[in-house]
């Protein structure tokens, strides 16, 4: 069929965002996330240079972002965008109660991968383990494991994922400092007259930089 195979595609992407927190009314205060660099080797990175995200936030709650501001996109666009980077703050949904070194606890959440036209659904379940605090510095290892939905398996279609990082958390700012993780993830659909099978293994990096105005 002139099919290469395996079909290896390779992309990096490389962001960078400015986080800034406003005074608070009792309750919440306002937060402004602005992204000021971008880029991928594709040419589109997930969120572009120039969105500029407006949302709110307690001193025990993770961010609600509420809009975004881009030229150029529309109302659809702009809410994928507010979803994707809500979905990256849900990953740090972590318990009230006090941890105990050694203790861990488990986030998850639905996650979906774009395939032939459609969505695959699938369930992540996040495993945070506390290693060590250190000057109110906590650091964490990270276990992911990724299952479809129940519903979606069947004898001709699988799908699955491991997932190993750090987090490296400031308590008193309740603010993560530094976030890495690799992944792979695998998808198996088998036809009449072949199999296909999606490999796809990613890196991801991020760093927190506080200064004070």
């Amino acid at each position: 069929m002139g099919l290469k195979n395996p079909t290896i595609i390779s992309r990096k992407s490389q962001s960078e965002a400015i986080l800034k927190t406003g005074k608070s009314d009792g309750l919440y205060f306002p937060i402004t996330i602005a992204y000021v660099k971008a880029s991928s080797s594709d040419g589109k990175p997930e969120i572009p240079g120039g969105a500029i995200f407006q949302g709110k936030c307690t001193e025990s709650d993770l961010p609600v972002l509420e809009s975004v501001t881009l030229e150029g996109i529309d109302q659809a666009t702009k809410n994928d965008l507010i979803k994707s980077l809500q979905n990256l703050f849900s990953q740090f949904a972590f318990p009230k109660e006090d941890l105990k070194i050694g203790q861990e606890f488990s986030i998850e959440k639905p996650f979906t991968i774009p395939m032939e036209g459609s969505t695959v659904e699938m369930r992540l379940t996040s495993k945070y383990k506390l290693l060590s605090i250190t000057n109110g510095i906590a650091n964490f290892d990270i276990l992911q494991d990724y299952v479809m939905e129940p519903t979606l398996v069947d004898n001709s279609f699988h799908g699955n994922g491991k997932g190993k990082g750090q987090l490296v958390y400031d308590i008193r700012n309740t603010i993560f400092l530094s976030y890495t993780l690799d992944t792979e993830l695998q998808l198996n659909k088998k036809l009449d007259s072949f199999e296909f099978v999606l490999t796809s293994k990613s890196s991801f990096t991020q760093k927190t930089i506080l200064q004070k105005n």
